[in-house]
């Protein structure tokens, strides 16, 4: 299990799971910097990419003078990992346990008990 990822973690993963190819720092750095108006320094973004480096949710892979930089786990298998997670954490990994909590004990609808009866047996 990977552990939970701050805010400007994720912002970083979110960034290179919708890249089709691996990037370079130089890339990372300046995308955050013009696109999303961080000014961060070099120090900084380093620090973030070592720690996904060591999380293995990055690979760094030098070429040349550079690094490129390529995700391990895909955004769906981090997605599952955390929900799993927080239904083990908080609802002793009952699925009927988190359905019943989100539902607030509220009566739910005959078309959507049918969904999700419909979507177990799919399971």
């Amino acid at each position: 299990m990977f552990k939970k990822l701050t805010k400007t973690e994720m912002e970083i993963m979110t960034v290179l799971w919708e890249q089709s190819e691996p990037k370079t720092f130089a890339w990372i750095l300046e995308y955050f910097n013009t696109s999303c108006s961080k000014g961060w320094k070099h120090q900084t973004l380093s620090t973030y990419m070592t720690k996904l480096v060591s999380s293995k949710l990055l690979s760094a892979k030098s070429v040349g003078k550079t690094t490129e930089y390529t995700t391990l786990v895909s955004k769906e298998e981090y997605d599952s990992l955390e929900a799993q997670g927080m239904l083990n954490n908080f609802y002793n990994g009952s699925l009927k346990n988190f359905l019943a909590a989100l539902n607030q004990g509220k009566k739910m609808a005959p078309s959507e008990v049918d969904d999700l009866k419909k979507w177990l047996e799919e399971q």
